[in-house]
């Protein structure tokens, strides 16, 4: 139950009591089952409210009575037996707050149900099996056929509510929808992002590890859909740089937009974050690639982000761009981020600031008349409120450049006459 045994650090606490890092490791553990459960006890009591089917009402009412067992069992062990809790981690306080604050009731069944409940099994399998603590590895024994049932009965749940695919629409599923390429040097996002496909269901993920910029890649037309966070800066070799993409220039952010006009189907849409230099450089190239999404396709939209929302990795200004493939440019809609919720600084620390749930509120109603007249009216009238505020600014400035002029003019005059 300890990673620590064995290993250098391990030795070091040869002069404390043996009991005492497996003490606090179990207490610890212990500790997040405890806040996991009381999470828990709230999202059932939140399914019996929420759930449309009578039959889960039933079932989510018996698992409430379930969780706050649980609750009890944890709490008494720790505090009659070990005497002692830790408090919630940050990520496992986050995950259940998302859990309970999302309003569909689907959702908080695939969090807490299917997802929490269903990583807490293989926990409670290690303590049961391996705990040393007699009384610890009986409650973990019993608390886990609760939770595989709750689990069982989350994913039954859910699969009568979730639309039904055929075998050749799950089939395709699996193996067509989804194609994902990386050539980070440590394979690192490779590995995540194939995980978050297995988490949501897919088998075998096909995440490719591939530079999609090189001779090797020669798809055409052949996605529906790309999202794209290609790197901000840097060349490539001209020697492996595939044919269709001799554009005259090797910066990667252009080349990879051009790779994206190659790859996508007529009709096909794209979202894809690109330095600020895309949108205002002036060299052939940045004209080309602007002109191009113009002219030969739709370009929807364009998010200006700040330069701090990939700190502390890069600091350079980006923006979203929003385009489809094919047709002609009409209008484009235009919202210039300043917040997304951290701080712009490297901490990158929670702020109250947020424009992300406005920008996708402005985008899903972009085409509303009324929403828009509604906000040009608040914008006209916000703009009438500063206007008096702004000249008043404007005549102190003057007043204060004044000021200083003279102040400048009766010191030049002194050291003259000195």
């Amino acid at each position: 139950m300890l990673p620590i045994v064995g290993t250098p650090l391990w030795d070091t606490l040869a002069a404390r009591p043996p009991s005492s890092p497996r003490y606090h490791t179990q207490s610890f553990q212990l500790s997040q089952f405890l806040h996991g459960e009381q999470g828990a006890l709230i999202c059932a009591a939140k399914i019996v409210q929420d759930v449309p089917a009578i039959e889960s009402k039933f079932y989510a009412a018996t698992q409430v009575m379930d969780e706050a067992r649980h609750v009890e069992a944890y709490r008494r062990l720790l505090t009659d037996k070990f005497r002692f809790v830790y408090p919630i981690t940050g990520p496992l306080k986050e995950l259940l707050e998302r859990a309970i604050a999302d309003r569909r009731w689907d959702f908080t069944y695939l969090g807490m149900q299917v997802l929490i409940e269903g990583l807490a099994l293989s926990a409670f399998q290690r303590f049961r099996d391996y705990a040393r603590n007699p009384l610890c590895s009986a409650v973990n024994a019993y608390v886990m056929q609760d939770e595989a049932r709750h689990v069982a009965v989350g994913r039954l749940a859910l699969r009568d509510y979730y639309p039904r695919l055929t075998e050749a629409e799950r089939a395709w599923l699996q193996t067509q929808a989804f194609r994902a390429y990386d050539n980070d040097s440590g394979m690192t996002m490779l590995r995540i992002g194939s995980m978050n496909l297995m988490l949501h269901g897919i088998e075998q993920p096909r995440f490719f590890y591939m530079d999609t910029l090189s001779k090797a890649f020669g798809e055409t037309k052949a996605y529906d859909v790309i999202l794209m966070n290609p790197p901000f800066k840097g060349a490539v070799d001209k020697n492996d740089l595939h044919p269709t993409l001799a554009v005259g220039t090797t910066k990667s952010e252009l080349l990879f937009l051009h790779l994206i006009l190659r790859a996508l189907d007529m009709g096909g849409r794209c979202a894809v974050i690109v330095p600020d230099g895309v949108l205002f450089g002036s060299s052939k190239a940045h004209v080309a690639i602007r002109r191009k999404l113009i002219e030969e396709n739709r370009l929807e939209g364009v998010v200006s982000m700040p330069s701090g929302v990939f700190k502390p990795y890069a600091g350079v200004s980006t923006a979203v761009l929003i385009f489809t493939r094919g047709a002609t440019t009409d209008r484009i809609w235009f919202y210039d981020m300043e917040h997304d919720g951290f701080s712009l600084n490297d901490k990158r620390q929670p702020v109250a600031e947020n424009d992300l749930p406005d920008i996708l509120r402005c985008w899903q109603q972009r085409k509303d008349e009324a929403f828009q007249a509604e906000r040009d009216r608040r914008l006209n009238e916000l703009k009438a409120q500063v206007a008096p505020l702004k000249a008043e600014r404007l005549k102190m400035q003057a007043e204060l450049n004044r000021t200083m002029f003279d102040q400048t003019q009766r010191v030049s005059k002194t050291l003259w006459v000195w």
